[in-house]
């Protein structure tokens, strides 16, 4: 969060203190638009409505998991896609 209140600003303090007066409106809004958004981001990451840690692929018979505790354990031939197409090796 401290990061993400760093980012904003230093995008606030470029407004104030370095942008040219006469600056066009659609450059200034997408600069408040960057800073919102990325703000916006921090919020959900706080609430946890969404994660940004990185998921891992434990082996090829298994899905991209954060914990590997989600892991399939039904048996069946992975050998084939649900289609019936050859299933591409990794």
């Amino acid at each position: 969060a401290r990061h993400k209140a760093w980012r904003v600003k230093g995008q606030m303090q470029y407004i104030a203190e370095k942008l040219k007066f006469g600056t066009s409106e659609k450059e200034l809004a997408s600069i408040f638009a960057n800073a919102a958004k990325e703000l916006l981001k921090a919020r959900k990451l706080l609430l946890r409505e969404i994660s940004d840690l990185p998921g891992f692929l434990v082996n090829e018979k298994d899905k991209v998991t954060t914990s590997g505790k989600d892991r399939g354990t039904k048996e069946k031939d992975d050998s084939k896609e649900e289609n019936g197409a050859p299933r591409a090796k990794l």
